[in-house]
C-alpha cells in the first residue's frame, strides 16, 4: 500500500475543527471589517440627531465585532500552524532515526540542524503566515470591491485597474527572491556545521592557545551568513517599498474621480468618504497579498527541501 505523502499544507489542513473556525471567522471578518467604512456615511447622511446616535452605536458594535473576529481568526490559525510545525519536526526526526548508520554518517548533519531550526522558522514566519495573509486580506479585498461596485461602477473600475499594480511587482522579483532565500538556507547550514566542529574542538584549541583560529574560522562563515541574509532581506525590503509606493496611486485616483462625481451630483459626500475608505480595504490588502505572495514564492525551495526530507525513506535489503 502506497504511503501518503507528507506535505506542509497537508499537516495544516488536517485540523478540521480549527480549519472550520478559522475559515468561518475569517470570511465573516471579510464582510464585517469593510462595513466600518460606512460609519462616516451613516453619520453624515443621517436625517436627525437620534438617527446619527443610533448609527454611531451600530458603528461601534461593528468595530468591536471585527476585532473579536480577527482575534479568533488569528488564534485558530496560529494553533493550526504550531501543531503543523510540531508534526513536521517530529517527522524529520523520525526519518533520521529510520536511516542506517552508514547513511546517517555520510550525510551533512548541518542540513538537518538547519531544517529543524532556521528553515522551520522561515516556514512559520514566511510560508504559513503568508498563506494566512493571502486568505484573510484577499477575501476582505473581494468584499470591499463588491461594496465599491454598489456605490459607483466608475470607482470600481478605477480600483480594479490601479489596485492591481501592487500585485505585479512581486511576480517580477519572486524568482530572484527564491534563489536568494535558497542560498541563505545553504549558508546557514554551512555555518551550523562549522560552529559545531569548532565547539567540539574548543577545549583543545584553548589549551594549545590557538583560540584565534577558532575566532577566525567562525568570523569567516558568519560573514557569509550575514551577506546571504542581508541580500535576501534587501530584496524583500525593495519589493515592499515599491509595492507601497505604487499602492498610493489608486488611493489618490479614487478620491479624484469621487470628487468629480460629487460635483456632477452623482454621488453624495457621505458615499465619497465611504468609497475612499473602502478603497483602503482594496489597496492595503492588495499590498499585503502582494508581499505575502513574494514571501510564499521565496520559500518554495525550503518547502520542497523539508518535504523531501520527510518523504525519503531508507530502503533495506532484507
Amino acid at each position: 500500500m502506497k504511503q501518503k505523502r507528507c506535505t506542509l499544507n497537508g499537516y495544516l489542513l488536517e485540523k478540521k475543527g480549527l480549519l472550520f473556525v478559522f475559515a468561518f471567522t475569517t470570511l465573516f471578518l471579510a464582510i464585517v471589517a469593510p462595513l466600518k467604512s460606512y460609519i462616516m456615511q451613516w453619520l453624515l447622511d443621517a436625517p436627525n440627531k437620534e438617527s446619527a446616535m443610533l448609527n454611531l452605536i451600530k458603528g461601534l458594535i461593528i468595530v468591536l465585532l471585527s476585532h473579536i473576529l480577527e482575534w479568533i481568526s488569528r488564534m485558530s490559525f496560529t494553533k493550526m500552524v504550531c501543531q503543523a510545525c510540531q508534526q513536521i519536526r517530529n517527522m524529520i526526526m523520525l526519518r533520521q532515526i529510520e536511516k542506517e548508520m552508514q547513511t546517517y554518517l555520510s550525510e551533512n548533519s548541518g542540513d538537518i540542524l538547519s531544517a529543524l531550526t532556521n528553515d522551520m522558522r522561515v516556514i512559520y514566519d514566511e510560508y504559513y503566515m503568508s498563506v494566512f495573509n493571502i486568505f484573510m486580506w484577499g477575501s476582505m479585498m473581494s468584499v470591499a470591491l463588491f461594496m465599491i461596485a454598489s456605490i459607483s461602477p466608475i470607482l470600481l473600475a478605477v480600483s480594479l485597474i490601479l489596485g492591481s499594480a501592487p500585485l505585479i511587482v512581486p511576480r517580477v522579483l519572486a524568482k530572484k527572491m527564491g534563489r536568494l532565500r535558497e542560498e541563505y538556507s545553504q549558508k546557514m547550514a554551512n555555518y551550523t556545521i562549522k560552529v559545531n566542529e569548532l565547539l567540539k574542538g574548543f577545549e583543545t584549541l584553548m589549551l594549545s592557545n590557538t583560540f584565534f583560529y577558532l575566532l577566525k574560522n567562525h568570523n569567516r562563515v558568519s560573514e557569509e551568513v550575514f551577506e546571504g541574509e542581508y541580500r535576501t532581506q534587501s530584496m524583500l525590503n525593495t519589493t515592499m517599498v515599491i509595492s507601497s509606493f505604487i499602492s498610493w496611486i489608486p488611493n489618490i485616483m479614487v478620491l479624484l474621480f469621487g470628487v468629480l462625481l460629487v460635483y456632477d451630483g452623482r454621488l453624495t459626500m457621505g458615499y465619497l468618504v465611504t468609497a475612499h475608505t473602502l478603497s483602503n480595504f482594496v489597496i492595503s490588502p492588495a499590498r499585503m497579498v502582494s508581499d505575502a505572495y513574494a514571501k510564499l514564492k521565496a520559500t518554495k525551495k525550503i518547502k520542497e527541501k523539508l518535504e523531501t526530507i520527510m518523504n525519503v525513506k531508507e530502503h533495506s535489503s532484507e
